[in-house]
């Protein structure tokens, strides 16, 4: 996610040149490892078999990796060599080593970029203002049955962005139609609206998708293994 209220990150030029850079295939290989687990199909936010994919999302956008164009996007900016600071969790791996990987990416374009790591209550303390950082990696669980509840959609002053501008204010409008919109096909068309201008603004970019590994003693009882791991209403059989 890019700091979209910041000093640099406020220009949608210089967002684009970090999306056409990027090569998510060793962004995933340095954050997850093993490809068994980890992906990289397309932009569609939601996965094929969901009524909310749409093959066509981020179509060339996503995983371009032309760093050549990246660079003439970078020229057209008012860039000029400032410190970028990603700023992750020191407690993650996945966050971490995906900075560092990061950094290595964007510097081959010519960004100057510091990764700085703190822990988890620095990182959410930081990231929450509109200065002293550019770039934070995050990920989310797309688990959600209906888009408008799903927290990866954005507009003015949404999630962790400090959004706030022209384009921000049309990604409002999108949102406003689908809080009132019935029909489905309306509400699919909604959607496809949502991702053509989140991949022209991108006021963050999606990398990859990756599922994760939960392992549990055999005497654990009453898990259920989710999206994300929960401990209520389990209990351990001696």
């Amino acid at each position: 996610a890019f700091n979209c209220g910041g000093n640099y990150f406020s220009n949608k030029t210089l967002r684009q040149a970090v999306a056409y850079s990027l090569d998510v295939e060793e962004l995933a290989t340095a954050q997850i490892g093993d490809k068994k687990f980890w992906s990289v199909d397309d932009g569609s936010w939601f996965k094929k078999g969901s009524i909310w994919y749409d093959e066509k999302a981020g179509e060339g956008v996503y995983a371009k990796n032309d760093l050549e164009l990246a660079k003439e996007y970078l020229a057209k900016s008012d860039y000029n060599g400032e410190p970028v600071v990603i700023v992750q969790g020191k407690d993650d791996n996945v966050e971490s080593q995906g900075a560092e990987d990061l950094r290595s990416q964007l510097e081959k374009i010519g960004f100057n970029v510091e990764v700085e790591l703190y822990d988890r209550a620095t990182v959410m303390e930081k990231r929450s203002q509109k200065e002293g950082w550019a770039i934070h990696l995050a990920y989310f669980s797309v688990w959600n049955a209906d888009p408008q509840v799903w927290s990866a959609w954005v507009g003015t002053n949404g999630w962790i962005t400090n959004w706030d501008d022209e384009n921000s204010k049309k990604m409002d409008e999108i949102f406003a139609k689908m809080l009132v919109e019935l029909d489905q096909d309306a509400r699919y068309k909604l959607v496809q609206d949502w991702y053509n201008k989140f991949w022209e603004y991108v006021p963050y970019v999606k990398t990859i998708e990756y599922s994760r590994m939960n392992a549990t003693n055999a005497k654990l009882q009453g898990y259920a293994n989710y999206c994300q791991p929960f401990f209520w209403n389990t209990w351990v059989e001696e």
